[in-house]
């Protein structure tokens, strides 16, 4: 068997991945070169450094904000610790960075990302007067709405890799589920990026596997009793 080697420095390990999530280490490390050293440029303004302008771009990806929002974070921070330096504009930082031919690899799970996704599409049905999904007879003749009347459905569209809703659709009791979930598919405007739906056997009528063939999107949706094989 292996030997089992015993670690001597967790205490310096743990302090290591502890100060790599702290943003504020670039910052302070841009603090010390913030400026070039050279005469500023004609009007009187500074001329920035290549690590101010990576700086910014690194802030950006970290925290998935516009290039605005991340010069205010700067200025806010510099304010907070008493440093009196100038904040590059977003427009300048753009610019720079094309000039310097980096690019910043991102190798997190993009959760927003709209390409080869995975949804999900059910419906439940909800009561005015109780919480059932069915109507009740209970002090119906007392009441506004009546047997089906009282019922509504929601309709809910899920993309499975963030859990976010998409799209939501409310309709009345009686609105079958594979009609909402054809509404639902309708409405979003990247149908051609969905790799794979999955429902459950109320959508598994002809209509819906139509529209999704025609958006080319594979279904996964089990078949109902007695169901027919669809093409």
């Amino acid at each position: 068997m292996p030997q089992k080697m015993r670690v001597s420095n967790c205490h310096e390990y743990n302090k290591f991945l502890q100060e790599r999530g702290s943003i504020f280490c670039y910052i302070n490390d841009a603090i010390e070169n913030w400026y070039e050293n050279c005469p500023k440029m004609q009007g009187g303004n500074y001329i920035y450094s290549d690590k101010v302008v990576i700086l910014v771009h690194i802030i950006v990806s970290f925290f998935r904000i516009g290039l605005r929002q991340t010069v205010g974070f700067i200025k806010g921070y510099l304010q907070q610790i008493g440093r009196d330096l100038a904040v590059i504009s977003y427009s300048q930082a753009s610019r720079r960075f094309k000039k310097l031919n980096i690019k910043i690899n991102d190798c997190r799970i993009d959760k927003n990302n709209m390409e080869d996704i995975e949804i999900a599409i059910d419906s439940t049905g909800s009561s005015i007067y109780n919480n059932t999904p069915g109507h009740s007879k209970e002090n119906s003749t007392d009441r506004k709405y009546r047997g089906y009347e009282q019922t509504r459905k929601l309709h809910v569209m899920l993309n499975i890799n963030n859990k976010k809703a998409i799209a939501v659709k409310y309709s009345n009791g009686v609105y079958s589920d594979h009609y909402g979930a054809c509404d639902l598919l309708k409405e979003v405007d990247f149908q051609h990026a969905i790799k794979a739906l999955y429902a459950d056997r109320a959508c598994d009528r002809h209509k819906f596997y139509k529209l999704c063939n025609e958006y080319d999107i594979k279904t996964k949706i089990p078949p109902i009793n007695n169901a027919a094989e669809h093409p």
